[in-house]
Order: structure tokens, then sequence, then C-alpha cells
């Protein structure tokens, strides 16, 4: 049936790109949806997945991907319901033959310890005891993380280019400087997510042509009210 998908038992063409959500909700959490995570599959062997969220490891898992193969990660911005199984991910990863660097691609901030390398260096020391109580068992690099921190000013810029992907970015608007969206193009195919933020004509444009363009759920005032019990005025 066509309203089903059982992880191994759909191949991906050569030439086809198959999308997957392991999560899709912001705070508050839910028993049943993770964090915000999607999975790109390129019929090229590549994957990709766009933000990290709460609970999404165990909706990849499941999926049938090992987590010895997540590799790059790009996040939108820093705000924890979008990265927080990374510091999950890598101890456990390492831990279970993952013993290649992790690679994460991210946004800087106004400042450097704002930006993804600031995120993950605190992350590292966050994870001190665990990745040092893990020493014992065969690790190799699987506790480096490569990060790829690119200009958060940089409007259209690439930030990833390899085996005929190409994964562009550009500023957003999210709180405070250092919100990202993204555009995968690959085989004449193209992916675009927008991470939190309000719609605006930035979007729109780079947006344009794409064949699956994701762009995050964002609250109303009435909506902060009633889903997360705000009071009015700061609803507003």
């Amino acid at each position: 049936s066509r309203n089903n998908y059982y992880p191994n038992t759909e191949k991906l063409g050569p030439e086809e790109m198959r999308i997957s959500f392991m999560g899709s909700t912001p705070f508050p959490p839910r028993r049943d949806q993770a964090g915000t995570c999607i999975m790109v599959e390129l019929g090229n062997g590549d994957s990709f997945f766009f933000d990290f969220g709460p609970g999404c490891l165990r909706n990849i898992i499941s999926m049938g991907h090992s987590q010895q193969l997540v590799q790059d990660i790009f996040i939108t911005h820093l705000h924890v319901d979008h990265y927080h199984d990374l510091s999950y991910l890598l101890p456990f990863r390492a831990w279970a033959a993952g013993w290649v660097p992790l690679r994460v691609h991210g946004p800087s901030g106004r400042t450097p310890e704002l930006g993804t390398q600031g995120m993950v260096n605190g992350m590292k020391e966050m994870l001190k005891w665990h990745l040092e109580a893990f020493d014992v068992f065969p690790i190799g690099d699987g506790y480096e993380v490569e990060v790829n921190e690119f200009d958060w000013k940089d409007e259209n810029g690439i930030c990833y280019e390899k085996n005929g992907v190409t994964v562009r970015h550009w500023r957003r608007s999210h709180a405070k400087d250092g919100a990202t969206g993204y555009r995968l193009d690959w085989n004449g195919l193209s992916f675009v997510f927008g991470g939190d933020s309000a719609p605006n004509k930035w979007f729109i444009e780079r947006s344009r042509g794409a064949d699956f363009v994701i762009h995050e759920m964002f609250y109303t005032p009435k909506g902060l009210e009633q889903a997360l019990g705000f009071p009015p005025r700061q609803a507003v």
C-alpha cells in the first residue's frame, strides 16, 4: 500500500531522493512525536540530517539507518529543540563502531561562543565524564567532531559541495543572529528546509523551483496561549 512504508522494504533508486520526517515538534515535547529532524537520503548512497532534535535518534534507528552512518548534520539554529540529540549520539555512535569523526554544519553567531563551534565545544565539555568512561572501548576518531561553521550573514553561500550534492544557506529571522535555512540540490532534484522563522521574501526566493519545501510551523499569539499556557501579554 502506498499509505505505508516499512523500513528497508522499498529500495531507493539511483536517481531518487527520499525525505523522511524523524521528528517535527517544537516545545512542549510529545510522547508520540520527536523533536525536529529531517532525513534526506539520495540514490548515490549519501544521507543528510537537517536538525537533530530530542528523540529523533530513536526514529532514525527504527528506520533501519545505523547510528554509525549518521554523518552530516545541518543545524538551522541553536535552540536546544533543534540539536539536543547530538549529545546522545556522539558517545554511543563512537562506542558502537562509529570510528570516524562526526560532521556538523551550522551558522556562526554574533560572537564565537554563540556559534555552532561554541555549542559543540560546550557539549563535549558537558560529556567529559561519559567520554572518558568510554575510553576503554575502541573508539578511534569517533569522539572527534568536524564543525563546518559558516558565516550566518553569507547570503546563499555554499556550505557543502561533494558527490554532485550542493547545500546552500541563507540567514533567517528567528530570535537573534545566527539562524539559517538550507537548500540541497542533487541530480536535478532540490530540497529546502527553512527552520523556525516567520515567512518572508528571502525564503520565497531561495525556495523558487524546488521540488520539496519545508517551512516549519510557528505559533500565533493565540496558539502560544493555548498550547504553551503563555499569558496573553507574553504571547503577543
